[in-house]
């Protein structure tokens, strides 16, 4: 027997260039990654690989726990893998009667009377005044439970800027102009105006796509699938 001498190198050589594909999957199903942000982070923190079709997330009863974080709830919420029409997988989020809810990260949120939301770091409900001529109102949840007055108009800009958002916010978290309140024929629009930290909109269930972010208390998360999958989402029409 000849012996070979076989090297293993990180990827083709600059005189060898493939067109093949990487090898990956393609009887099981994708692994999705769910990243918990780090606090100083956009982009990067701690990893966990969805394997299983039931993953739970939370304070103490879960498969993945928060223990530094009062505002999560012991089983705050859990990701479902189940089938699709297309022979595919779909990953939902669903919250399990959470205490502070969870918050899905949204360009646009259409508002529904006691729809909850949040501006930044700041939470509202939306809900209609009393009196003899109802209106709505965004009502802070928790500090002093302020109500701010939404009359009719266009459009209304909300931000830190006192000249120019008719809605002024003073957080740190909020953008000079940060979202917009807009009065369609069907109801009042929340819309982001591309600020960093984003409106986020509480759900009892959401179905993931790559790039989905959501928090639960104060952890951000963010959901990635493989390339290759997330591709085949989007030939399916299931991601933006």
């Amino acid at each position: 027997m000849t012996a070979i001498d076989l090297r293993i190198t990180d990827g083709p050589s600059s005189t060898n260039h493939s067109t093949a594909e990487l090898l990956s999957p393609e009887r099981r199903v994708p692994t999705p990654m769910l990243i918990a942000l780090d606090d100083d982070s956009e982009t990067e923190g701690e990893v966990l690989r969805l394997r299983k079709t039931e993953t739970t997330l939370g304070r103490r009863h879960a498969d993945w726990c928060f223990a530094n974080d009062a505002d999560i709830s012991s089983l705050h919420a859990k990701i479902l893998r189940t089938g699709d029409d297309h022979g595919g997988c779909v990953w939902q989020l669903v919250d399990q009667q959470s205490t502070n809810g969870t918050y899905v990260r949204k360009t646009s949120i259409p508002l529904t009377a006691e729809d909850s939301f949040m501006i930044g770091g700041l939470g509202f409900r939306w809900e209609r005044s009393q009196g003899t001529s109802p209106q709505f109102q965004m009502t802070e949840i928790g500090g002093s439970s302020h109500a701010i007055p939404i009359n009719s108009g266009n459009r209304l800009r909300i931000g830190r800027d006192e000249t120019s958002a008719e809605i002024h916010l003073d957080h740190r978290t909020i953008d000079p102009i940060h979202a917009a309140l807009r009065e369609t024929s069907r109801g009042w629009l929340l819309e982001d105006q591309h600020s960093r930290n984003g409106i986020w909109h509480r759900v009892t269930s959401f179905t993931l796509c790559s790039g989905s972010t959501f928090i639960l208390g104060e952890q951000r998360f963010v959901f990635r699938l493989p390339n290759d999958a997330a591709g085949s989402f989007r030939q399916r029409g299931m991601m933006p």
